[in-house]
Order: C-alpha cells, then sequence, then structure tokens
C-alpha cells in the first residue's frame, strides 16, 4: 500500500520520525513514529475492508479480519480503491488534528515542537505510540459498532482524561514513580473506554479480562476496581 499521508498537512514537516523503533523518546519533536503511523493506518484499512468479500487461495470467503488484512495487501488494489482509502485516511487524520487542541496546537506549529505533548510528566496519550495506536482502534470500534462518524467517536472519547498522569491512566500506561510508558497493558486502553463508554459493547470474557488486568495493573482487589475505579470514569445514562 502506498503512504497515506498525500498532502496531509499535519504529517508536513518533520513530523513523523523515521525510526526502526516504535517508541519514541522526549528528545524527538516528531508527533509519532513511521511505525506506529503506519499501523494506524492499518487499523483504518481494516475497518476500510471490514465489509469486502475477500477470497483465501481456495477461493472461499475469508471471515477472519486480520486474515482478510493479510490477504487484501499481498497485491496492489485497483487505482479506485487506492484513492478511496487515501481519502479515508485524509479524513480521518485532519478530522482527528482538528478535534483535539493538543493536535490541533501542535499541527499549528510552524517549527514542531511536541515536548508540551510528551514528557517526563506524561503528556498527552496522542503523543504516545502505544496509546495513539489504541485510541485509533477504540475510534475504529465506536465507528463500526455505533455506526457513527470519526467527529462523534472523538466526542465520545473527549469525555475521558486524555492525559497520562490522570488517575485513570496511572499504573495501566503511566508509571508515576519512574516516570515511563508502561507498554504491556495497550491492550486495557481500547477495552477501557468501550467498557466505560457502554459495557454492551465488548462482551463478558472481554469483561472478566478487563477487570482482571485492572486488579493485576493496579494492584487492587475486585470490589475496588468496580465500585471504586471504574465508577469514577464509566458514563452516565445519557452521556453517551
Amino acid at each position: 500500500m502506498q503512504r497515506a499521508d498525500g498532502q496531509q498537512p499535519f504529517f508536513d514537516n518533520k513530523r513523523i520520525l523515521d525510526s526502526k523503533n516504535k517508541a519514541i523518546s522526549e528528545r524527538h519533536k516528531e508527533f509519532t513514529t513511521i511505525i506506529t503511523f503506519y499501523e494506524c493506518n492499518e487499523a483504518l484499512l481494516s475497518m476500510f475492508i471490514a465489509d469486502k468479500e475477500i477470497m483465501n487461495r481456495e477461493g472461499k470467503p475469508i471471515k477472519s479480519a486480520n486474515r482478510k488484512l493479510e490477504a487484501y495487501v499481498r497485491y496492489r488494489p485497483n487505482e479506485k480503491e487506492i484513492s478511496d482509502f487515501v481519502s479515508l485516511c485524509d479524513e480521518f487524520w485532519s478530522e482527528l488534528s482538528d478535534f483535539f487542541p493538543e493536535l490541533r496546537e501542535y499541527k499549528h506549529q510552524v517549527d514542531p515542537d511536541s515536548s508540551k505533548f510528551r514528557n517526563r510528566q506524561g503528556g498527552s496519550l496522542f503523543f504516545r505510540p502505544t496509546a495513539l495506536l489504541a485510541l485509533v482502534k477504540t475510534f475504529v470500534v465506536l465507528k463500526n459498532k455505533r455506526n457513527c462518524t470519526f467527529k462523534d467517536a472523538f466526542a465520545l472519547i473527549s469525555n475521558f482524561p486524555l492525559t497520562l498522569d490522570s488517575d485513570m491512566w496511572k499504573y495501566i500506561l503511566w508509571n508515576p514513580a519512574k516516570g515511563t510508558m508502561i507498554t504491556t497493558n495497550s491492550a486495557i486502553v481500547k477495552t477501557l473506554l468501550l467498557y466505560c463508554i457502554d459495557n454492551k459493547m465488548i462482551d463478558k470474557k472481554e469483561s472478566e479480562s478487563l477487570i482482571k488486568a485492572l486488579q493485576d495493573a493496579r494492584q487492587i482487589d475486585r470490589e475496588t476496581v468496580e465500585k471504586e475505579f471504574l465508577d469514577q470514569f464509566v458514563m452516565k445514562s445519557g452521556d453517551s
């Protein structure tokens, strides 16, 4: 697949770090890494092809989303599909960078400097590769399950704290004692946000896994997870 930045102004002027590593340190001024950018667009591509019938080598339709993606990227699509996907990516990144204040501010900087948004105090989830990818995957799920626009999905997520030093992300994504990211809990992010918006968007197995993961990450018992931690963030009826 060709790169999906095209004429997207959010990625002009060295805002993507061309690195072999996925992580990005505070000394770098870029928004994110090329690897994370690719993975985010891959999540968008999975959504783009969700309703397409893609065949395996035996000529049978592929059911698994991951296998559909693997099969789709083996061959170059026709020019219209490429153009449509680039348009989808452009729409997503344009609307995302206009919606959230920290991204809007960064986009309009003449000399990109992410230090305000990625630093030893934590900063914004959007400026950490692990969290950014989890957020993009969450937006994709919300758009699919709620049949809503990207802007609607962004609005839902904007109800939650999106800075790493907030209580929602301490010991899940952020170690406050060390001032470092915790990258092993990235799978919790999407499930936690979906649960807090509407727990019907995840199944019982996912819900149980989330509660267990939160117990382990925060070193608290199940009752504390459910009645104290989650209760702070679960959206009340009418909020969503």
